[in-house]
């Protein structure tokens, strides 16, 4: 498993095209609702950004759709 750093975070932000991956100060927000499935963060990131197989098949909530996934190291 590949750590999530502050400088891949931002880099999986800018590849973002539809703004699904946002970063909030020591977490990167996935909104799976906003998500394309590009694959452009895969194209940035490799095996940071590969899919984990988990997924909602519906949401009664936004928030939901949603997933926060922790920073490691200098969240600058």
């Amino acid at each position: 498993m590949v750590a999530l750093t502050a400088e891949l975070a931002e880099r999986l932000e800018r590849a973002c095209p539809a703004g699904a991956l946002r970063r909030q100060r020591d977490v990167l927000l996935l909104d799976l609702g906003a998500c394309t499935a590009c694959g452009r963060c895969i194209q940035a990131a490799g095996e940071a950004a590969r899919r984990s197989g988990v997924f909602e098949l519906a949401a009664t909530q936004r928030d939901q759709l949603h997933k926060r996934i922790p920073i490691q190291g200098d969240a600058g």
